[in-house]
């Protein structure tokens, strides 16, 4: 005889069959839940309806209203990619750019102050100028006036 699931027997099931269903990651499900991911994963391929997807038509140009919301996921993706440090967030990025990639979407513009290559030159320049304080703060007056006459 079977063992019963877990999840199902959990008050908080209809949630999580909510939060499955919308796609969201069973390791993150499972963590927000105090579940172990095993539990999660079994529950999510025996138990939860998967929706239905209709398949896409390559031959004919994407709708721009499916580019705009296809763009407007890959942002949402992107800010909870770079505040979390969870490898299934980032992954869900990546795919999502892959998909904007394949219907040709321009992912949308990062400011230069968020990219983590500024971020990176940034410190080595503070860390570089800390002993000649004139040139640090030089550096930084100037580039906050030039963040405010451009933004």
């Amino acid at each position: 005889m079977s063992r019963a699931c877990t999840v199902c027997g959990d008050p908080a099931a209809g949630i999580i069959n909510a939060e499955l269903t919308a796609g969201r990651v069973v390791r993150q499900v499972a963590a927000a839940h105090s579940l172990s991911y095993d539990a999660v994963l079994r529950h999510s391929k025996r138990h939860v309806a998967v929706p239905a997807v209709e398949p896409v038509d390559r031959s004919a140009p994407a709708d721009s209203g499916q580019l705009g919301a296809l763009a407007e996921l890959v942002e949402i993706l992107r800010t909870r990619a770079l505040s979390s440090p969870d490898p299934a967030v980032a992954r869900e990025y990546r795919l999502a750019m892959a998909a904007a990639d394949s219907q040709n979407v321009a992912p949308a513009a990062v400011p230069l102050e968020q990219t983590a290559e500024w971020i990176e030159l940034r410190t080595i320049l503070m860390q570089t100028l800390a002993g000649y304080p004139e040139a640090r703060w030089a550096i930084v007056a100037a580039l906050r006036a030039d963040i405010e006459a451009n933004p």
